[in-house]
């Protein structure tokens, strides 16, 4: 059965992977403060994408090259 509150319960999204695109270095700071004591089956669930290389080959793989052309045209606006 699954949970009426999906969109919103972690516990029910809990194999989901999670991707962060061009992330603040605070928070790349903290995540790596954090991730000696996470267990490994939830640092596998994080992607942190920092290089428009790693975006556009990681995207591309995980939504297919049209989404992935448009969060990078979204990432060039948002930079300027």
């Amino acid at each position: 059965m699954l949970c009426p509150h999906a969109d919103h319960c972690l516990q029910c999204n809990a194999n989901m992977l999670q991707v962060v695109v061009d992330p603040p270095s605070m928070f790349l700071s903290l995540w790596r403060t954090l991730q000696p004591v996470l267990a490994e089956r939830t640092k596998q669930k994080a992607a942190f994408l920092t290089t428009k290389e790693d975006n556009a080959e990681y995207l591309t793989g995980l939504v297919g090259p049209d989404m992935a052309a448009v969060v990078g045209r979204l990432l060039l606006e948002d930079a300027q």
